[in-house]
């Protein structure tokens, strides 16, 4: 790992152009797939390899120019990936990425490792998501196990005759339910590991979002010292 001289990213948005911001001046090469011309991470000095990224074939050329890969996004093809990390090493793992794609499996994760979330359960059916309005109190979230970002694939439900639109108009899409948490902030850690086990943690950062879409961070967060 310390010969590696240069980085791989699935994807090349935002993220992709902070990630290439911090390897340049380290001495990194870096070279993202993305589909979008002039993306972020292009525009800082990134190599683009124009293609999906669940294109099996535009990942494997990825793979054979760079040393290492990471991602900026877990929507792409994790299987994809896993034969990819037969030989090139491929850091979070992508049994990982494939548990963080589905929002269902990654809060039964979560509570599996004694980690607090809202209450949620399955919802297979029009029956059992009725029947989870009624356990959560008549209101609760409505979200896709899969693709949601930014307030996408989410629906605050307060009444059987919004879950029914909320059903419709997710159509097919496999679903969960949460029980709805009142909050006054939002607040976020970022936990780093790196490949020989050492973990660090960054300082407790606050959120502020409009229309579900996080506009500023504050660090460190606006709460009493007990809570940091």
């Amino acid at each position: 790992m310390d010969n590696l001289k240069t980085i791989g990213i699935v994807g090349g948005g935002q993220l992709g152009r902070m990630l290439t911001l911090a390897a340049k001046p380290l001495g990194f090469e870096v070279v993202v797939l993305d589909s979008n011309e002039n993306c972020p991470a292009e525009q800082v000095g990134a190599r683009r390899i124009a293609g999906d990224l669940y294109d099996s074939q535009a990942l494997k050329e990825l793979a054979d120019a760079v040393d290492v890969i990471t991602i900026e996004i877990e929507h792409l093809n994790t299987d994809a990936l896993e034969q990819i990390a037969k030989t090139t090493p491929v850091h979070p793992a992508p049994a990982s990425v494939r548990m963080i794609q589905d929002k269902y499996l990654q809060k039964i994760s979560l509570r599996e490792n004694n980690i607090a979330v809202a209450d949620f359960v399955e919802i297979i059916d029009k029956d059992s998501a009725k029947q989870a309005l009624v356990q959560f109190g008549g209101e609760m979230i409505l979200k896709t196990r899969h693709g949601a970002y930014d307030g996408r694939g989410n629906a605050k439900i307060s009444s059987e005759a919004e879950l029914l639109t909320a059903l419709d108009k997710f159509g097919n899409a496999k679903l969960y339910a949460e029980k709805l948490v009142p909050f006054a902030k939002e607040l976020a850690v970022m936990v780093a590991r790196d490949t020989k086990g050492n973990i660090n943690t960054y300082p407790v950062t606050e959120t502020i979002h409009e229309r579900n879409i996080c506009i500023e961070t504050l660090t460190p967060a606006q709460v009493p010292i007990d809570i940091l």
